[in-house]
């Protein structure tokens, strides 16, 4: 429930620790439910939803979505699937593209890619280079049949960025 949700980032702020939030499923939110979340995650629909504006507009533009969405809170990533995703941080924004590879299923990509992200963030990444990872992440998912199976373990995120360079 969204009131669990939204006390556990009360509980996270008030701890010290960077929270971040994957709107999954999407409902509309505002400044007062938001005011605890560092980073919001969405994909084009939720980001649609909250920018009361519709999808085909945030996929024309999704660096300006992120960008609008960071009035709300300090960090935003907007998911753009193959594509990579768009985020704002500050007065910087910008488009970390996916990875080209062969898609088996796309089951667990999402949360392949959140996972990773959050992990990144965790260890002190800068959102830009926490989004490489978590894009590769994704990417490597996909081409796993299953969801708890493509899953990627970190040896395997950091070997697959070392080959991609």
């Amino acid at each position: 429930p969204l009131a669990t949700v939204l006390e556990a980032a009360r509980l996270g702020r008030a701890a010290g620790a960077r929270v971040m939030l994957n709107l999954a499923p999407a409902q509309p939110l505002g400044p007062d439910e938001l005011r605890d979340v560092d980073v919001l995650l969405v994909n084009e629909h939720e980001a649609a939803l909250l920018l009361d504006d519709s999808d085909g507009a945030v996929r024309a533009d999704p660096e300006g979505a992120a960008r609008r969405l960071s009035e709300l809170v300090p960090s935003t990533v907007v998911t753009l699937g193959a594509l990579g995703a768009a985020w704002a941080e500050g007065d910087d924004c910008g488009v970390v593209p996916g990875f080209a590879v062969e898609a088996v299923d796309t089951t667990a990509a999402g949360d392949a890619f959140a996972g990773a992200l959050g992990a990144a963030l965790a260890d002190g990444r800068r959102l830009r280079d926490a989004l490489r990872y978590a894009s590769a992440a994704g990417a490597l998912a996909v081409t796993t049949p299953g969801a708890q199976p493509s899953l990627p373990r970190a040896d395997a995120i950091n070997a697959f960025l070392e080959e991609r360079g």
